[in-house]
C-alpha cells in the first residue's frame, strides 16, 4: 500500500493530463455518459474494496477520470458554449491586448486580446479572441473597437488556439480607440516584458535582438520564420523556449545573493517569489509552468527541509494547467515539454547505470568525454521521447541534432544570463555601459548560434518529417519497447536496437500496404489551392492560384520528405512553368495555356492525366485505375464529359458538372456546390486517398467541439 501511495500527486496530475488529452477525441455529447460510467465504477470499488487488489490505485484512477471528465463538461457549459454563441455576430468590445504579431500591412496587426466588456456590458467571465486586421496596439494596453465574430478555422492551428483559451476569432470592423494602459497584474507583467524587450532592442542590432528577446525573455512576436526554421532543422527548437534553464538561473542568482543577508529559509522564500515574478513577465506557458513548479518545489523543500521530487512537481504542473483549461492537454508545446523532461529524467537513470559499470570495470573516463556522452545521450533520448508529439503535427526530426546540441548548448546558459542582465541593467541609466558590455557577450553567443544553424539549414538531408496516426502509434510502441528492455535489465543499446527493428518493420509494412494507393492533397491558401498527387516515391503537382501558393506547396513537399517533383502541370491562364520548375525542382513541366486543345499524359504507374484548355479556364482530370478526380482553374464547362468521382473546387463555377463528391477549400462560400449531396469543406490541406480501381476515401474533419 505504501508503494502505491508514493508520488500520489504525480499519478493524479499525469492521469488528469492523459484523460483530457484523450477526451479531445470524444464528442462533447458523450462526456456526460462517460462521467456517469466512471462514477459507477468508483462507487463499486468503494463498496467492494475488500475484494479488489490494489484498490487504492484503481479508486484513485477512477476518481481522477470522473473528475477530469466532469470538469471538462462544466468547462464546456460555462466557458466555451457562451463564446461559441457569438459566431456570426457583430459587437463593440473593450479588451486588453495580450499579444501582437505583424499583419499583412504595416498599419495592421494580428492581436490576441482578452475581452472585458461586450456591447457596453462588463463580462463576469472575460474571454480571449484573435482580432484580424487590427490597428496598431501594444501588449498591456486596453482598446475599444467594433468587431465581427466567427468560428475558428479548422486547420493545424486549431488545437493550439484552444489550448491558449481562444475559442473564437474576430475581424476588425470600425471605431478603434486606444483607451490607454490596462490595469491588473497580468497587464503589468506584460508591460514589464515589453520594457525588457525594448531594453534589449536598444543595445543589440537587428538580426540579433529578435533572437535574444525570444531566448532570454520569451518575446517571440518579432522572431523571423527564417530563424525558427533554422533552429528546427538544427534540432535546437528547445533553445527558443523559456523553460527550466531560465528559471533555475533566476532562482539560483536570487538565492545565492539573498543568502548573504538572510538565513537559508528566508532566501528560499524570496527565490520562490522571484521565480513567480519572472514567470509572470515571460508568460505562463506550459514549459514555464512545468519548470516553475519544479523550481518552486525545490526551494519549498529547502524551506521545509525536505527533498524535492521532479515527477511530483511535473504532476502538479499538469494538474494546474489542465484544471485551468482542459484544452491545454492538446497543446503540442506542453506535450513536447513534458516528454522532453521525462527523457532527461530517464537519461539520469542511464548515467547512473553507466557510472556503476565504470566503477565495476575500474575505468575513469575524462570528464570532457563524459560531458559529451551525456549531452549526446540527452539529445538522442529527447528526440525519441518527443517523436509521438512531433508526428501528431507532421513535424520534423533533425538528423544533425546531436552535433548541433554539442556545439550550441555550452553557450546557451551564458547567452541567457548575459541577455537577462543586459535587459535589466539597460533599465537603469547609471548601468547603461555595463548593459552594453553584457549585450556584447550575448551578441557573440547569438552569432555562434546563427553560424551553426545557418550551416545546417543548407543541408538538404538535415531533417526528415514524420506524420500521421500510424507514425504516432509506431513511435509510442518503440518508446514502450525501450522502456520495457530497460526495466528487464537489458542495456539501452538493446532497447534502442529492438525499437529500430520495430520501426523498420513498420515502415516496410506501411510501404507495402500503400503501394497501390494514390494520395491527393489540396495545398495552398485562398480560394484556389493547388493539388499535390503522390504515389510511393512519385510526385505530381497540379498548380493553380496565386504565387503565394508556391510556398505552401514547397512546405508541404518538405513535410513529406519530397526533394524533387516528377511532373508539374500549370493550369493558370498566365502560367510560368519555368519558375515552377526551378522552385519545385521539377523534372518535367506542362503549361496548359500553351496547348492548342488537350493532351493525355501517363505521369507514373497508376496515374494518367487528361488536360484540357478551354476559353475561360483549364482543367486536369487524373485517372487512377478508372477513378476520375478533376481540378480546374477558371470557369470550366464539363458538358459531354463522364461523371467524376471527386472534383476539387475553386473560385470558378463549373458548368454541367457531374461528380460523386466535391472537395472545397477551407476559405470562401460556394453556392454552386449546394446541388451536390457529398460536399467536403475542411482544413487547408484537405486529403483524398484512392486505391487503384478501388475505394476513394476523403478526409473528414470535426470542428474541435462536436
Amino acid at each position: 500500500m505504501m508503494l502505491e501511495r508514493r508520488r500520489t500527486l504525480c499519478l493524479i496530475g499525469f492521469t488528469y493530463l492523459v484523460v483530457q488529452l484523450l477526451a479531445g477525441f470524444v464528442p462533447s455529447a458523450a462526456l456526460g455518459p462517460l462521467t456517469a460510467v466512471f462514477i459507477v465504477l468508483l462507487a463499486l470499488l468503494l463498496i467492494f474494496h475488500r475484494k479488489v487488489k490494489r484498490v487504492f490505485l484503481w479508486t484513485l484512477i477512477c476518481g481522477v477520470v470522473s473528475l477530469a471528465l466532469g470538469m471538462r463538461m462544466v468547462y464546456f457549459r460555462v466557458v466555451v458554449d457562451p463564446v461559441l454563441a457569438l459566431d456570426g455576430t457583430t459587437g463593440w468590445i473593450e479588451a486588453d491586448v495580450l499579444q501582437t504579431r505583424p499583419g499583412f500591412s504595416e498599419e495592421r496587426i494580428y492581436a490576441t486580446v482578452e475581452v472585458k466588456c461586450l456591447n457596453g456590458e462588463r463580462l463576469n467571465l472575460p474571454f480571449q479572441t484573435q482580432i484580424e486586421a487590427c490597428p496598431q496596439a501594444e501588449p498591456g494596453n486596453r482598446i475599444s473597437a467594433q468587431v465581427s465574430f466567427s468560428s475558428l478555422p479548422v486547420n493545424e492551428y486549431l488545437s493550439n488556439s484552444q489550448a491558449k483559451e481562444v475559442f473564437i476569432c474576430a475581424e476588425y470592423v470600425s471605431g478603434f480607440q486606444n483607451l490607454g494602459i490596462a490595469t491588473g497584474v497580468k497587464n503589468t507583467m506584460l508591460r514589464w516584458q515589453m520594457k525588457l524587450k525594448d531594453s534589449l532592442y536598444e543595445i543589440l542590432p537587428s538580426g540579433y535582438r529578435e533572437l535574444a528577446s525570444a531566448i532570454c525573455i520569451g518575446y517571440k512576436s518579432d522572431l523571423p520564420d527564417e530563424y525558427k526554421d533554422q533552429f528546427q532543422q538544427a534540432g535546437l527548437s528547445h533553445v527558443l523556449v523559456v523553460s527550466g534553464l531560465h528559471l533555475s538561473a533566476v532562482g539560483a542568482i536570487c538565492y545565492l545573493w539573498m543568502k548573504r543577508f538572510f538565513n537559508r529559509r528566508l532566501a528560499a522564500v524570496i527565490s520562490c517569489f522571484s521565480i513567480l515574478a519572472f514567470m509572470g513577465v515571460i508568460g505562463f506557458t506550459a514549459s514555464v509552468v512545468r519548470a516553475g513548479c519544479v523550481m518552486i518545489l525545490i526551494y519549498a523543500g529547502k524551506i521545509l527541509r525536505r527533498t524535492g521530487d521532479t515527477l511530483t512537481s511535473m504532476g502538479l504542473a499538469a494538474l494546474l494547467l489542465c484544471i485551468q483549461n482542459p484544452f491545454a492537454a492538446q497543446d503540442v508545446g506542453l506535450l513536447l515539454s513534458f516528454s522532453a523532461t521525462l527523457a532527461v529524467l530517464f537519461s539520469s537513470s542511464v548515467m547512473e547505470r553507466f557510472y556503476r559499470r565504470m566503477d565495476e570495470q575500474n575505468k575513469h573516463p575524462a570528464k570532457l568525454l563524459i560531458r559529451i556522452y551525456q549531452t549526446a545521450l540527452v539529445t538522442f533520448l529527447v528526440t525519441i521521447a518527443t517523436l509521438p508529439a512531433i508526428a501528431s503535427i507532421g513535424g520534423g526530426v533533425s538528423l544533425v541534432g546531436i552535433l548541433c546540441n554539442l556545439a550550441v548548448l555550452p553557450v546557451v546558459p551564458a547567452v541567457v544570463l548575459l541577455g537577462i542582465g543586459c535587459s535589466v541593467m539597460g533599465l537603469i541609466p547609471q548601468f547603461v555601459f555595463l548593459s552594453k558590455l553584457l549585450g556584447l557577450g550575448c551578441g557573440i553567443g547569438i552569432r555562434w548560434m546563427l553560424t551553426v544553424t545557418g550551416v545546417t539549414s543548407k543541408l538538404s538531408w538535415s531533417m526528415i518529417y514524420v506524420s500521421g496516426i500510424y507514425a504516432v502509434l509506431v513511435s509510442l510502441c518503440a518508446i514502450g519497447m525501450i522502456l520495457l528492455a530497460w526495466k528487464l535489465g537489458f542495456s539501452l543499446k538493446t532497447g534502442v536496437g529492438s525499437a529500430a527493428c520495430l520501426a523498420l518493420c513498420a515502415y516496410m509494412m506501411y510501404s507495402f500496404a500503400n503501394v497501390n494507393v494514390v494520395h491527393f492533397a489540396m495545398v495552398g491558401s485562398g480560394l484556389n489551392p493547388s493539388v499535390v498527387v503522390t504515389q510511393s516515391d512519385y510526385t505530381l503537382v497540379i498548380y493553380r492560384g496565386s504565387v503565394s501558393n508556391l510556398e505552401h506547396v514547397k512546405e508541404y513537399l518538405r513535410s513529406k520528405n519530397r526533394k524533387s517533383v516528377d511532373y508539374v502541370i500549370d493550369l493558370r491562364v498566365e502560367g510560368d512553368s519555368l519558375l515552377l520548375a526551378e522552385q519545385l525542382n521539377a523534372r518535367e513541366t506542362l503549361c496548359v495555356q500553351e496547348l492548342k486543345n488537350h493532351t493525355v499524359k501517363t505521369v507514373f504507374r497508376d496515374i494518367m492525366v487528361y488536360v484540357k484548355k478551354q476559353e475561360k479556364g483549364n482543367f486536369a482530370c487524373v485517372d487512377v485505375g478508372g477513378r476520375r478526380l478533376a481540378i480546374a482553374a477558371g470557369q470550366v464547362e464539363f458538358t459531354g464529359y463522364p461523371a467524376l468521382d471527386v472534383y476539387f473546387g475553386g473560385s470558378g463555377t463549373p458548368i454541367a458538372l457531374s461528380a460523386e463528391a466535391i472537395v472545397l477549400p477551407a476559405a470562401g462560400t460556394y453556392d454552386w456546390a449546394q446541388n451536390f449531396s457529398k460536399v467536403y469543406q475542411g482544413p487547408s490541406e484537405q486529403e483524398v486517398w484512392v486505391r487503384a480501381g478501388g475505394q476513394v476515401k476523403i478526409d473528414e474533419v470535426r470542428n474541435g467541439f462536436e
